[in-house]
């Protein structure tokens, strides 16, 4: 008698053996690379990041060689600005790029008369805490300042939110009445003046759009 065979009744089989096998290698290889991928960013998580030189370096190299030297005039790349910083950041960094970029110096030693101008601005009080993060000079008459403000929020049901944000401040000696006129007709902007100075803050988050409009450039 002969035997026979049908081909499909072992292939059938075979087929499921090697579609499991291949579904454990796949989880295997996804668990493998999900591992690394947590690896790696832990040792870039070992890095600090400087921000005024764009340098990473470690803790150790901090101790023994000490923190490198600062740029503030420094143009950031997209991809630092994106890697680094959070969405509000990424804002204000585009806004110093475009600064910077147009050949505004960043102002790096304050004068005692530039500080107490700036601590002397009368709606101040109405902060918790303020300083000047970063001021450009536009030039020998106007400044324009890059200011971290820390205020109380009354929200839903009178609960209270400390909120924390970068506003833009300019600051002119002596302008002219033209310029006057128009940073009066821009929204949501405070306006202050003492003597010769005259002080003009946007109150919302600094950003590009900010910049252009207190500077009046397109």
């Amino acid at each position: 008698m002969i035997l026979g065979f049908n081909i499909m009744d072992n292939a059938i089989p075979l087929i499921a053996l090697l579609a499991v096998v291949a579904i454990v290698i796949l989880y295997l290889r996804k668990d493998y690379n999900a591992e690394n991928k947590e690896h790696l960013k832990s040792l870039e998580d070992e890095y600090l990041y400087d921000p005024e030189t764009g340098e990473k370096f470690t803790l150790e190299e901090v101790e023994s060689k000490g923190f490198p030297t600062a740029n503030p005039n420094r143009i950031k790349s997209q991809e630092e600005i994106e890697t680094y910083f959070t969405e509000e950041e990424m804002e204000i960094e585009f806004a110093k790029n475009y600064l910077r970029k147009k050949g505004y110096k960043v102002l790096e030693l304050e004068s005692e008369e530039e500080v107490s101008r700036f601590e002397n601005i009368n709606w101040w009080d109405n902060y918790e805490e303020v300083y000047s993060d970063t001021i450009f000079k536009i030039n020998d008459n106007c400044y324009l300042y890059f200011v971290q403000v820390t205020y109380t929020s009354i929200g839903f049901k009178g609960s209270r939110n400390i909120l924390s944000e970068v506003q833009l401040l300019l600051w002119l000696r002596n302008p002219k009445t033209i310029q006057l006129d128009y940073l009066q007709t821009i929204k949501d902007i405070d306006s202050s003046q003492n003597g010769n100075n005259h002080f003009f803050k946007l109150s919302k988050i600094a950003n590009l759009d900010g910049v252009k409009l207190l500077l009046n450039q397109d």
